[in-house]
């Protein structure tokens, strides 16, 4: 869990992509999340 600007995110394995909970369910490619920190998935997500 990472906690940004004080938003709860959840990463979740689902096969080979993770569950980003950030407000809603968003598949990230696994080695696209293990490499970028997690308020950079915000920002391509939008809410960063």
């Amino acid at each position: 869990m990472f906690d940004l600007d004080g938003k709860l995110i959840g990463l979740i394995y689902s096969g080979h992509h993770l569950v980003v909970g950030y407000p809603r369910p968003v598949r990230v490619p696994v080695g696209v999340a293990q490499v970028l920190p997690a308020d950079f998935i915000l920002h391509l997500l939008g809410r960063g």
